[in-house]
């Protein structure tokens, strides 16, 4: 099972078919993070960069558009998150 905090704040849960169905529609890269609730998949965007190549210009990306904050998935996790995100139950 996982669980789905999308960025329009809601929570669903789904199988693990139907979970990697949706990341498929959503990205064709994800990056996952061991958290206290379990792995979290999320989306790898290709972000801008500031000045330099060090700083990224979050939400903003490389091709002109942006990546809203998660603010739930934020809150729960305890750390930026831009788009929907996956935890794995």
């Amino acid at each position: 099972m996982f669980e789905h905090y999308s960025i329009d704040g809601s929570i669903s849960e789904l199988s693990k078919e139907e979970a990697f169905k949706k990341m498929n529609e959503i990205s064709q890269q994800w990056e996952d993070e061991l958290t206290n609730f379990g792995r979290l998949y999320m989306g790898v965007y290709d972000w801008a960069y500031k000045e330099n190549p060090f700083e990224l210009l979050i939400p903003n990306l490389r091709t002109g558009g942006a990546i809203p904050k998660n603010e739930k998935a934020s809150q729960k996790f305890g750390f930026d998150i831009y788009g929907d995100c996956f935890l794995k139950l």
